[in-house]
């Protein structure tokens, strides 16, 4: 993986603010979909919680739930510095696919 150095675009700093308020790497991620429709969903980000830190064990990451293993971050980053850069480029990538679909999620899901 390479080295992620941040940029303050504006989803970084989203992203910022929202761990600065306690969110965990898969709320944040439901939180920034979430704006992009500017919606809010407090039970449902309250219930992503469950997929914080490897849903609590430390084994599927709740923003890579395809196989990788929270603990395997962490092994590497333990004080959870590469969590940022993952949410961002999930977000990102995301955001990509959505849009080679003609999927815009500012539109919501009739529009």
């Amino acid at each position: 993986m390479e080295e992620w150095r941040p940029g303050l675009d504006e989803i970084v700093l989203r992203m910022l603010q929202l761990r600065q308020k306690g969110y965990c790497c898969s709320q944040i991620l439901l939180i920034l979909a979430l704006d992009s429709e500017h919606k809010t969903n407090t039970d449902l980000v309250r219930a992503a919680r469950g997929l914080c830190y490897g849903m609590g064990s430390g084994e599927v990451c709740g923003c890579l739930s395809a196989g990788v293993r929270c603990d395997d971050i962490l092994t590497q980053h333990p004080d959870k510095s590469a969590c940022g850069a993952i949410v961002v480029a999930t977000y990102r990538k995301a955001m990509e696919i959505l849009a080679a679909h003609d999927r815009d999620p500012g539109r919501g899901r009739h529009g």
